[in-house]
């Protein structure tokens, strides 16, 4: 439905929408159980919605209600259930959700988009109203994919005011939903009843704890147990570990060098175990393949004496960096930092570029061996070059900024004066040779080979 024109009279208003009220529950009459629901979040309104509902209910059999689907709405199987489920406790979450600001800034991105965020904040001043726009744009996410509630209910355990309603909505979602959708792992969330969280929380302990003290009695006895033997003792009891086993860092993740500690797919538990260890002589950490990368940056940053970080396949998202952001900026003892191999794309670098503006000590930003970064990343950088007064090294091989991207980063050279090594892919060598100004930075540039 089309943005009614706001300088219209209100009696022109009302006509407009009851119109379009009619044509959608013309085209599908189940759209007037929608409207009632809508109808009864507005105190004046829920008198007309109750009666609505109960001659809907008087006139439509509720089987018929249920199976009927019109052809240009319907997505299907999970979908139609997860939209239903949605639609039943519509009137519980209208009563409950009392941040609904709060609740959009959650799922945005993962289920509503920025003109839903954006409507959601334009009707901040009036609880109801950004409540409806909220909840319509969660249909909208539900009816297009089942999944989606799933996320819904994660958010909404998050409000004590709305923790009930949501572990109403995966009870009905978990007995509803065809069986071989639901508890697949892979990438589908496994959600766990708000009850079972301190049980939860101390048998992930006593797991971590554990896993601990074998890994610290393999690396003690390393001359007296073989760890291959070990590992292929485990893979012939529990074949579907074989995968994980089959690297050679799987017991023994944590490696400690006169100045260094380096982390190979910790857990957090591992992580605060080890973070507790490091003395003023370890001056570098190194993380690989850190799932939980973004909850560890700042507690790094923490520690004045830390002056490299080094982050190797280990994805940072826009949101992740932006999370620590302020710590990047005012740091004073970080003078080496390290995203390599897909560990940042362009919007990270943009949020990372704005952080660094202001940082006194960053000396060396390594990014190389990341596709996702793209000539958007150009422009950020040329900035960060502009206003940076101590950053002297700029790597930037193996990405895939363009012609394009690398002329703006020359245009920032010509009044730059901290960078001594900009570091580029072979394959720009000969543009740059090009430029009129290419003897006042061919000292600068390093090409990768």
């Amino acid at each position: 439905m089309e943005r009614i024109d706001q300088r219209r009279s209100l009696d022109d208003k009302k006509t407009t929408l009851l119109t379009a009220m009619q044509e959608a529950v013309s085209s599908d009459y189940r759209k007037l159980k929608d409207i009632a629901t809508v109808l009864s979040d507005v105190e004046e309104t829920r008198d007309i919605a109750n009666k609505i509902m109960t001659k809907y209910e008087d006139k439509i059999p509720q089987d018929d209600d249920s199976t009927v689907v019109q052809p240009q709405e319907a997505v299907g199987g999970n979908e139609d259930r997860a939209s239903d489920i949605l639609r039943n406790n519509y009137s519980a979450l209208s009563q409950s959700i009392t941040e609904p600001v709060r609740v959009a800034k959650l799922l945005h991105e993962e289920v509503i988009p920025d003109e839903a965020l954006s409507c959601v904040m334009s009707t901040r001043g009036s609880v109801s109203d950004s409540r409806a726009v909220l909840l319509k744009a969660v249909r909208d996410a539900v009816h297009s994919n089942y999944k989606h509630l799933e996320l819904f209910v994660t958010v909404l355990r998050k409000f004590s005011e709305t923790a009930h309603v949501g572990d109403t909505i995966f009870e009905e979602y978990s007995s509803s939903l065809d069986d071989n959708e639901v508890d697949k792992h892979g990438n589908h969330k496994i959600l766990f009843p708000r009850n079972m969280k301190k049980e939860f929380e101390g048998m992930r302990s006593e797991f971590g704890s554990t896993f601990f003290q074998v890994r610290r009695i393999f690396k003690s006895k390393k001359n007296v147990l073989d760890i291959d033997d070990m590992k292929e003792l485990i893979s012939d009891w529990f074949p579907d570990l074989k995968p994980q086993l089959s690297d050679k860092t799987t017991i023994v993740n944590v490696a400690w060098t006169q100045n260094a500690m380096t982390l190979f797919k910790p857990s957090l538990d591992q992580f605060i175990e080890v973070i507790d260890k490091v003395e003023d002589k370890h001056e570098i950490m190194i993380f690989s393949k850190c799932e939980n990368i973004q909850f560890l940056i700042p507690t790094v940053l923490e520690k004045r004496t830390i002056t490299g970080l080094f982050i190797q396949s280990s994805f940072l998202s826009h949101a992740d960096i932006l999370s620590f952001s302020s710590q990047l900026s005012t740091n004073k003892s970080l003078t080496g930092l390290v995203l390599s191999d897909d560990s940042i794309d362009d919007d990270g670098v943009a949020v990372l570029a704005q952080s660094l503006k202001d940082n006194e000590t960053l000396e060396n930003l390594v990014l190389t061996k990341n596709p996702d970064i793209t000539s958007d990343s150009a422009q950020p950088l040329a900035e960060l070059l502009l206003t940076n007064k101590t950053l002297s090294r700029l790597y930037l091989y193996h990405t895939n900024i363009g012609t394009d991207g690398v002329l703006m980063l020359m245009k920032s050279l010509r009044t730059n004066n901290t960078l001594s090594v900009l570091s580029l892919d072979e394959k720009h060598e000969k543009i740059c040779a090009t430029l009129p100004y290419y003897e006042q930075i061919r000292g600068i540039l390093n090409i990768y080979k």
